[in-house]
């Protein structure tokens, strides 16, 4: 309907145009748009309830004069504000002004219409693809008859009518009584705005040149600070990607990431109709995203702690790597069911905890006065912490980076207004799945160096596994037997199927130690192949004792049993 107002307006001021020319004079911009001489819409009203009247075209008298006192460029740019004065100058002589509140010219702006679209006149609306309008001012003439007014355009690309539209109201000196007459004067001009050119100017020139002369001499400072043995460049290196830096870095980017999509989320997928189908995508992957990123911050806030450690609290930070180190093989050992000793001390039947506190010392103690079993540890831990990262850089790639890359991929491509948001999202999440892809080429090297540094710290310590043979590390538990109260003296023994009661496997702890079985003391007796516990003083009921093993023999791995003796 509003567009149908609008034909229907231009149709009318062509049809006024055309019937009005005669009276104009041929050089007025409605048939030169760069005509010098204005235009006069003079509005005559019958009554003070007249709100319509009846208005008349033609060249404005000598009385009224409109100039454009700073004009339009010939050459205009898309989207660049020009500013432009234009005046009125009246002969109030012959004219007697009539205030509209407390200003003389109660309306003055600048009109810009396509040209292609028709006629241009103060009539003609702020309407989208047909005219734009400058704010309206108001403003005073002044003694001399004279108002100046300054307006500020801004234009797309096309070929414009450009008017300046004063419009101002005179006394009726043929009819006293009758309401104030309307003058809309207006003055026109020809203008073509085209597309900026790509041109790069001097400042731009003479900019880059400095920043590039200053790197120029820094790299130079640099290069000779390096050979003349001023500055180590390496250590600089070495201090740029430490472990505290990259690791810290890790976790601010991997949260940081995550943190800039849940905003995306909420700022621009849930408000965008052209987006609204893939939320429940969105937030599922938001949902993995922050366990991701929370999963590897855990494991590299741990990290960081190890490089505070390692740095400030050598001991403390050894002894730690050597427990973590003891954990990691027993359990390695315990997962394969492999056989394993330590030193040529066979861990066969002592428990989980105390095989890896034996490894602990072992490690603690050796790496105190050998450098080389130090420096193997150190190097295995290493080692484990490089293959670490990298296992959570899978994780950062395929929980944040892939899923975040893709999501805001498809916004780009199909979201209404691109929202400088989703360009830097995107941007930063790219930068990240790049990086940590890239950083995966080297995996292989990573896990080989492990392996290899694994491998040195078995053989430094002296851990064998043997996978011919099952392992004998069992978890801590509580075997029963039955003695028999009416043998003066039983004894238990470890045995493994089919060498019999007596086995061949060593009995769990050291030989020092007692035993109580009921409140009567176990002694113990050391016989080849095998350790037998001894019952002695009066029988009881049940013997109960801490072991590796399963009940009388019981299984692949055999089991104490009850001997009489």
């Amino acid at each position: 309907m509003r567009g149908k107002m609008v034909k229907l307006r231009l149709l009318l001021v062509v049809v006024l145009v055309v019937v009005s020319v005669p009276g104009a004079h041929a050089q007025c911009y409605l048939l030169n748009a760069n005509s010098k001489c204005e235009v006069c819409w003079k509005t005559v009203y019958g009554d003070f309830t007249d709100k319509i009247g009846v208005t008349t075209m033609d060249e404005c008298p000598s009385t009224i004069v409109e100039t454009w006192d700073k004009p339009l460029p010939q050459e205009m740019v898309a989207l660049q504000e020009y500013m432009v004065d234009y005046s009125l100058s009246l002969d109030l002589t012959k004219i007697e002004i009539v205030k509209q509140g407390d200003n003389h010219v109660p309306h003055a702006n600048i009109h810009s219409c396509i040209a292609a679209k028709g006629a241009c006149t103060p009539f003609v609306s702020d309407s989208p693809g047909l005219a734009t309008h400058t704010e309206a001012l108001v403003g005073s003439i002044d003694k001399t008859g004279r108002a100046t007014f300054t307006s500020a355009v801004k234009l797309t690309v096309e070929q414009y009518t450009i008017i300046a539209h004063i419009r101002f109201y005179v006394k009726d000196n043929n009819h006293p009584e009758a309401p104030a007459i309307k003058y809309d004067v207006a003055i026109g001009a020809s203008r073509i705005v085209t597309r900026p050119t790509a041109a790069v100017s001097a400042d731009s020139w003479i900019t880059t040149g400095i920043v590039v002369a200053l790197l120029v001499m820094f790299m130079v400072s640099i290069v000779w600070a390096t050979r003349s043995g001023r500055i180590n460049f390496d250590k600089i290196i070495e201090t740029i990607y430490s472990d505290e830096v990259t690791v810290t870095s890790d976790i601010l980017i991997g949260i940081g990431d995550t943190a800039a999509y849940t905003l995306g989320v909420f700022t621009v997928i849930s408000v965008d109709y052209k987006l609204i189908q893939i939320l429940p995508a969105a937030y599922m992957f938001m949902a993995i995203a922050w366990i991701g990123s929370l999963y590897n911050a855990y494991y590299d806030i741990h990290q960081l702690w190890d490089v505070y450690m390692q740095h400030h609290h050598e001991g403390r930070f050894f002894n730690g790597v050597a427990k973590k180190l003891a954990h990691k093989t027993v359990t390695k050992a315990v997962r394969s069911g492999r056989k394993a000793s330590v030193s040529g001390i066979d861990l066969g039947g002592h428990n989980a905890d105390q095989t890896m506190l034996m490894l602990q010392e072992s490690i603690i103690s050796n790496s105190e006065n050998e450098k080389e079993k130090q420096e193997a540890t150190m190097e295995y831990e290493m080692a484990v912490r490089e293959l670490r990262r990298k296992r959570g850089d899978v994780v950062t790639i395929f929980s944040e980076s892939m899923p975040i890359t893709i999501i805001q991929s498809y916004i780009m491509l199909n979201g209404g207004k691109v929202q400088i948001m989703t360009i830097l999202i995107l941007l930063f999440s790219s930068v990240v799945f790049g990086a940590k892809l890239a950083g995966l080429g080297v995996y292989k090297t990573v896990r080989l160096h492990k392996d290899t540094a694994e491998k040195k710290f078995q053989e430094v310590f002296e851990i064998v596994m043997d996978p011919t043979c099952p392992a004998e590390i069992k978890r801590q538990r509580t075997l029963s037997l039955l003695v028999d109260p009416k043998k003066k003296k039983q004894s238990l023994s470890y045995g493994v199927p089919p060498f019999g009661m007596a086995g061949n496997k060593v009995a769990p702890d050291s030989p020092d130690k007692n035993y109580v079985a009921d409140g009567n003391p176990i002694s113990r007796e050391t016989s080849a192949p095998a350790l037998n516990y001894i019952a002695a003083a009066e029988p009881s009921d049940s013997v109960e004792i801490d072991a590796g093993g399963s009940r009388n023999g019981g299984g692949r791995d055999g089991g104490w049993v009850v001997n009489d003796l």
